[in-house]
């Protein structure tokens, strides 16, 4: 007995010190995440007349705070964004902090040609390691840009060009078609809901294939799906899928995946253990669609060894068009140019009583100012307010500021869409910036010259080799759509939005597109 007290008297002798060390490592490691890094990092820039530091700083939470605030208030959380880019927009850069996570975003027109001209060589893309990178982790979104990431993303330019996208259009119309005509009239619906299904309908067809379609649309197939209470439950592909993403999005901001990393790396705890399974299945199902699919035209047939780029796909093209939608539809009201735009539409035989297949890409391509409406919408409301991260891996120095290795960079969207010195009168909703004739083409100026605006005033799509591969597809989707709602029916939008000045749809937004339908005899 007294030889078994000496034996644990020495072992915990001997493991004493090591755990004292590691538990105050593990403290430091805490405090400074969670404290001395944001400061220090403000402290940082403070320094440089032309960086952008809020003054009032947010101890764990940065803008995070800012969002909750908003939202309370019935207000899309990133509406203060407009406001904050009347502010930075004398700066080239401006310090981000969301969270415990910092990082510098790029205002000024000269700051973003520097950023840009930077990669690939110096700057690109950060793998986004804590959400939606892990389901894609090899996706076109998330990789280096190597020699086979230019191959891949010339690869998807043409299969996504206006010409390869027109041969969707019929299954689009027909789509549409479908589920508007089902809607009950004057009865207040969630248009949101709809039009993600149909985005998805129509995103799922491109890259699978019409003949997949009636089996996923078959009430009986359903998989299961792993809740946060650990409930399985049975769900539609695409109830599966927008579960299984959103659930990564969700994760991103864990607290304790935040303070220490390794527990989401490796799973130890949920809800990182359950979001792997499901992403798990996600691919098994995926698997078992690609096997049933034999559409030549789907974009699943012109590639190979893509899963990672197929879930992107229906994440971006989904999700962003259904937002862009919702925003035009509720512009389009609270503005009132429905009647002007019918009347654009209508000079170029896009009627009500239109047959579908008499709606093409050539005509709604002629409709001026259908592109200048849709533009003005995601410069007002852009899907995401930010673009995915990119950190420097080299030291590096943009308008002056240097910037060391490892520090996240990435353009500011919402400063360069609301920039005054690039557009007259930001905060209105004016369509004709985009009309070449029009005095609001160009920049504001006191002496009357024309001057062209900055070619980084407007990102919604991004700019440079990460520019989105996929925008000519998603903007004859949203012509294509929004055409035939107009031309179809009238709608109204629930009042309480429309006097909400404050109402946004893009990405993880709260507010819900509440209107009606009335078809146009």
């Amino acid at each position: 007995m007294d030889n078994l007290k000496e034996g644990f008297k020495l072992f915990f002798d001997l493991v004493r010190i090591p755990v004292i060390v590691f538990f105050l490592y593990v403290v430091y490691y805490i405090c400074n995440r969670l404290f001395l890094h944001p400061y220090l990092f403000r402290r940082k820039y403070k320094k440089y007349p032309n960086v952008y530091v809020d003054p009032e700083y947010k101890l764990m939470m940065g803008e995070i705070d800012t969002y909750l605030k908003n939202q309370s208030q019935n207000k899309v959380f990133y509406c203060h964004r407009k406001e904050v880019a009347q502010i930075i927009n004398k700066y080239d850069l401006s310090v981000s902090l969301e969270g415990i996570y910092t990082g510098l975003k790029v205002v000024s027109p000269q700051a973003m040609k520097e950023f840009f001209d930077l990669q690939p060589g110096k700057i690109d893309r950060q793998p986004e390691t804590r959400g939606i990178g892990q389901v894609v982790p090899r996706g076109l979104m998330n990789i280096r840009a190597t020699a086979d990431f230019k191959e891949k993303r010339k690869q998807y330019l043409s299969l996504l060009s206006l010409n390869s996208s027109s041969k969707y259009l019929p299954y689009m119309l027909k789509t549409c078609d479908g589920m508007f005509q089902k809607i009950p009239e004057n009865k207040y619906f969630e248009c949101n809901i709809v039009l993600n299904c149909l985005t998805f309908s129509i995103f799922s067809s491109i890259v699978f294939g019409e003949d997949v379609q009636e089996y996923l649309s078959d009430p009986e197939v359903r998989y299961d799906y792993i809740t946060e209470t650990r409930e399985t439950v049975q769900l539609s592909f695409r109830e599966f899928f927008i579960k299984t993403v959103q659930s990564y999005i969700v994760q991103y901001y864990d607290i304790y995946g935040t303070i220490l990393p390794f527990l989401n790396t490796y799973r130890i705890i949920e809800p990182f253990k359950t979001n792997q399974k499901n992403v798990t299945k996600l691919y098994q199902i995926l698997e078992d669609i690609c096997q049933r699919s034999s559409d030549p035209k789907s974009i699943l047939k012109q590639c190979e060894n893509l899963y990672d780029d197929l879930v992107m796909l229906m994440v971006a093209g989904t999700d962003t068009s259904s937002h862009v939608l919702c925003s035009l539809i509720y512009f389009l009201e609270k503005f009132q140019i429905k009647d002007k735009l019918r009347e654009e539409l209508k000079t170029k035989g896009l009627d009500k009583g239109i047959k579908l297949e008499d709606i093409t890409s050539d005509k709604v391509q002629e409709v001026d100012y259908l592109n200048y409406v849709i533009k003005e919408t995601m410069r007002m409301d852009s899907p995401t307010i930010d673009s995915f991260g990119y950190q420097a891996y080299e030291d590096i120095n943009i308008c002056g500021v240097p910037i060391s290795k490892g520090t996240l960079v990435r353009p500011d969207f919402t400063s360069a869409h609301f920039s005054p010195d690039e557009w007259h009168s930001p905060m209105d909703f004016i369509p004709e910036r985009f009309d070449p004739e029009s005095e609001y083409f160009y920049k504001p100026s006191q002496d009357g010259k024309k001057e062209a605006r900055s070619p980084y005033s407007w990102l919604t799509f991004s700019a440079g080799m990460r520019k989105c591969p996929g925008q000519s597809l998603a903007m004859l989707e949203i012509k294509i759509l929004i055409t035939y709602l107009i031309v179809n029916f009238d709608y109204e939008v629930d009042k309480d939005l429309i006097e909400n000045d404050y109402v946004g749809f893009g990405l993880g937004s709260h507010f819900k597109l509440r209107m009606k339908l009335m078809k146009r005899v």
